[in-house]
Order: structure tokens, then sequence, then C-alpha cells
């Protein structure tokens, strides 16, 4: 008898060391239900209750929702001006009997149009009958990014066979569209020492021989004692440790950087592991939550980089008229480092395959290389995000050239490669474009609302006419499909490596070759992400093999020459030159 109840007491002293976890919500597969046990309160649910929400349910609205597939949210609509609006989404009962120094943490975003807006937390334990507030977040800024949170939720409801939650909303003010989305809810009893690794960055995955970047740690203290110290390392052959000294309450994140950078003396890959070995120089309670791996390049050579700038627009979006003119000005000013692209939707130039996998929330919209997603269509806010992609090195360049008469098109995309790849998923891709596209009927009219303070288009009436409309970069077809052909690159792949990729297309009677284009995009499938880009003409005036007589018809000069060269034609036309 002895003996068993010495193993039931020890077993007892091991379950209570562990972090146990009472709640665990991602509403998802709810279909716009909440979870079995929860409800919405509301002091008016005529105007707002909390539901369940997806992606493409508010893909009108320029939330970020990249990361988060299906969440708890206000429901999106209109209310009432000055109206006093209580809302509440209620967790079911909690059993916290075996339970102390519980926390509860979540990810949320909050909106309320320009006005700032009100969230609060609170816990009852008499079944509702009475509310005490464990967090309040007075007048913060409405948000377009989820943020996390975490907080304890106090000691009176340590050991209560009944614990309750309520997330809060307050609208007092007047305002036309308030939100609180909230997602990944976890209540539980922590570790007592337990640092969390979030997230590893400021490593480039592309970087050149003998040359790299330090890599930013963002840990979190998501345990109930301080933490003092940690040591974090990373092994490539040879263990890098640091230790880094600090004061991090329960809750409390904070960002360091690693004093070794990744550095790799030939073209090479490799799949790094950052860990936190110590915490307060000894293991923590969770070492789960301590590593982080990403993949590092170095690459003999950097290719020729160029950037997509896909935006989102229709014919109807009476507010996208100033993106044509936007990617214009992209294109011009960029010497042929960007490449703007058009994506219709819901009208006749749409090609369903591509707009509707780029998920736009709402028009008009830009993703850059598919890297930056659901963007401001504002050349002043994408610019930071656009240089830091034309800066950006790249492990491969691109080739493409264009075959074939009348209907009949064939292309041959060749990749030179200058890193080894291994174990990847990137793939090609053609998207056809066509330029100068008109059209007859009334679907072709350009609605043209706001717009009455641009220099250019407030020239023009609303609607614009179809007649006065010239379409520019408009996709016709994607060869290879919006995340590319699979397999259609080499499985292993090193520094040096050529692949060519051959698409064949024949051109519908009512595309108009001469202003076609040929958009060419390696796609790493994995991430998405363009990774380079390449864009010809396939007019027959370029494709046909040029006489060799027409040399003759070319003067160059001075030669030899320095810095400069002038190159003049006796007789006009359109020039493919390869210099």
């Amino acid at each position: 008898m002895k003996t068993i109840l010495l193993v039931l007491v020890n077993c007892c002293l091991v379950f209570s060391a562990q972090a146990q976890v009472i709640l665990s919500e991602d509403f998802e597969g709810l279909n716009g239900s909440l979870p079995e046990g929860w409800s919405s309160m509301s002091s008016d649910p005529n105007q707002m209750i909390f539901t369940t929400s997806n992606r493409k349910d508010l893909n009108w609205y320029h939330y970020d929702l990249t990361n988060y597939s299906e969440f708890a949210s206000t429901n999106i609509k209109p209310i009432s001006k000055f109206s006093n609006l209580d809302l509440y989404l209620v967790s079911p009962p909690l059993d916290f009997t075996n339970i102390s120094g519980a926390i509860l943490s979540y990810d949320y975003l909050k909106d309320g149009g320009n006005i700032l807006v009100d969230h609060e937390i609170e816990f009852s334990i008499d079944e509702g009958l009475t509310w005490n507030n464990i967090y309040y977040d007075e007048l913060s800024s409405p948000q377009s990014k989820w943020a996390k949170n975490a907080i304890l939720i106090g000691e009176e409801t340590d050991g209560q066979t009944s614990v309750i939650l309520r997330f809060g909303f307050q609208n007092t003010y007047p305002i036309d569209i308030s939100v609180l989305f909230l997602d990944n809810i976890v209540v539980k009893q922590p570790y007592e020492l337990d640092l969390k690794l979030d997230n590893v960055t400021s490593i480039d995955r592309w970087s050149l021989v003998d040359q790299g970047k330090k890599m930013k740690l963002e840990v979190e203290n998501v345990g109930t004692s301080f933490v003092e110290s940690f040591e974090a390392c990373w092994d490539d052959g040879e263990v890098h440790c640091q230790t880094f000294s600090t004061v991090l309450e329960p809750g409390e994140s904070w960002i360091v950087f690693h004093e070794q950078g990744v550095i790799y003396s030939e073209p090479s890959a490799a799949s790094i592991t950052v860990t936190i070995t110590k915490v307060n120089e000894v293991v923590d309670d969770n070492p789960q939550d301590n590593s982080k791996t990403f993949l590092c390049n170095s690459m003999s050579k950097s290719g020729t980089k160029a950037t997509i700038v896909e935006v989102g627009t229709a014919t109807w979006c009476g507010i996208c008229p100033p993106a044509i003119t936007m990617l214009d000005e992209m294109e011009a000013d960029s010497d042929g480092a960007v490449i703007g692209v058009s994506i219709h939707q819901d009208d006749p130039m749409d090609v369903p395959i591509y707009s509707q996998d780029s998920e736009y929330r709402y028009f008009p919209q830009v993703h850059i290389d598919r890297f930056y997603k659901h963007a401001i269509a504002e050349s002043n806010y994408l610019e930071p995000y656009l240089e830091e992609r034309k800066k950006s090195l790249v492990p491969l360049d691109i080739e493409v050239s264009a075959t074939g008469e009348g209907a009949d098109l064939s292309l041959l995309v060749q990749t030179s490669f200058y890193t080894p790849l291994a174990n990847h998923d990137f793939r090609v891709s053609v998207i056809m474009l066509e330029n100068k596209v008109q059209g007859t009927t009334s679907d072709y009219d350009q609605s043209n609302d706001r717009n009455i303070f641009h220099p250019f288009w407030s020239l023009f009436p609303d609607p614009i006419p179809a007649s006065q409309m010239v379409y520019e970069r408009v996709p016709r077809v994607i060869l290879g499909g919006y995340l590319g052909e699979p397999s259609s690159l080499p499985e292993f792949i090193e520094d040096g490596t050529i692949s060519s990729t051959t698409f064949n297309f024949e051109i519908p009677e009512d595309f108009n070759r001469d202003n076609m284009e040929a958009l060419a995009l390696i796609i790493d499938a994995t991430s998405g992400e363009v990774i380079n880009a390449k864009k010809i003409s396939v007019s027959e005036n370029l494709v046909n093999p040029v006489n060799e007589s027409a040399v003759q018809l070319i003067e160059l000069y001075p030669n030899p020459c320095k810095d400069f060269v002038n190159i003049t034609f006796e007789e006009s036309g359109k020039y493919r030159i390869r210099i």
C-alpha cells in the first residue's frame, strides 16, 4: 500500500510541474457559427454580434489576414452614428480546479476606421452575475495588422470550478465601421521558466559568397518567472553561441541580434536551426518552443533582379484608374527593373485562375513579387517595399525566346542558377500579357469615381466610355498556372546549372500578337514568392529571324568608343539589339 501511494504522489508532482492547456480555440471550420459553448452578448444585437469569418469573407477590406484563415470577428456593417455599443465574445465555462496562475494568450486585430477604439477582457466565477476586469486596452490606435497579447488571469480564478472569460469591444464614437478580430485563444497554466523563440529574421535567404548578415532573434517570456539571461546557439558544422543579459517580465518580448553572422566561402545551401539552450543558466521547463529553422544560400553571383507589381483592378472599380497611372510611373522610373501587371476581376478581361488565386481583399490592391501582399495602391506607401525588392539579391537569371508564326507560339525559358538547391519547389510560369486592349461594349466602360483631384483622370467623365479606354498589361492566360508548372525545374540544382522549359501556346483570333508579351516567372511554390522575372515581346516583327543584309542599315559610332555608343537606323521599325 505504501509503495502504491508513493507512486501516486510522484505522478501528481510530475503532473503539476507541466503546463496544462485548459482552452485552445482557433475558430477553424465553423462556417460563420461560433464554437460549441461560445456565445455573443451585445447591447444591441440587431446591429452587431460576434461570429466567425474567413479571408474570403473580407476580401474587400484592407486587413492583413495572410496568416489567419478563419477567426472570430464582429460582423462588419455600418452602425448608428453616436451609438454606444457594448459587444462581448463569451467563452464556455472553464474548469480551474487544479490550476493556479493561469495565463491567457490570443491574437487580435481591431479597427474603428480613423477613430480610436477600445477592447477589454473580463472574467466571472459566479456564472456571469458579476465580472472582473483583467485587461483594458484604452484608446489604442486602429490596426491593419494582427498583434499578440498575453495576460495573467488572476489569483481569484485559482481552483475555481467554473471560470468564464469574455472579450469586450466598446464602440462609443460616431464611426462607420468597427471590427475586432480574435484568433488562437489559449488558456493554460504556464511553465515557471519558459522563454519562447518567436522568430528569426534579418537573415537573407540569398547572400553572396563571403558575405552575410547577422540574425535577429525575437523572444517572448511565456513563463511565470522573470528571465534574466539566456543563451542562443546555431550550428553550421561549428556551434556559435551567445549569452544575452536582460530582465524580461512574464509576457514581455525582446529583440536581439546574434553577433555571429551566417557567412560561407563557397556556393552552398544550408538549413540552420537556432536554439535557446539555456535560460537563467539552466535548461528551461519547455524546450519545445526554443528552436526555429530557416534556409540560407550563398551564391557565386546575383542575378539581374526584376520586380513584379501586380495590381488588382476592374472596369467597375471607380477608384482604380489612378493605379493605372501609378504602374506607368513605376515602370518608367525603373529602367526595366519593375514589371507591372493589371489583374482584372469580374469584368471582360478577367482570367479567373489569376484573379481568384491572387485573393485581393479590395480594389485596387498590390502584390509586390507576391512577397509583400495586399498593399495599398499608393506610390508613397509602396516605395520602401518596392525599393527593398529591387535591391534584393536573387539566385538566378532568366532568358526567354519566342519562335513560331501566326497563332503558333513556342516559348523557351532558360534559367541559370548561381547556388545549389535541393528539395525545393521552384517552378516556371509564363503570363501572356496584351497591351492596347479595347472593347466595344459598355462592359469595357471604366468607372471613374472620386478621382476629381487627380491631374489626369479628372479630365474624363464617370464612366469613361469604352471608346476612350485603352487597357495595358492585361493578362490573357497563365501557362503553368498561378504557382507555376510542377516539376518544370530539376529536382537537384548546382551552382552553374542551366535549365530549359518550353511552353507552347496557340494565340486566339481575338488577341493581337503584335501587342502581346510573355512574362516568365520563377516562383517558390512553397512560399508563393516570385524569385525573378523576365518579359519579352512576342510580336512577329521581333520573333522572325532578321535578314543578315539588314545589318548594313545600322551604323554604330564612335568606334572605338568609351562610355557611350550611338546607334542609328536607315529604316524605321522595331528592333531588338543585344550588346
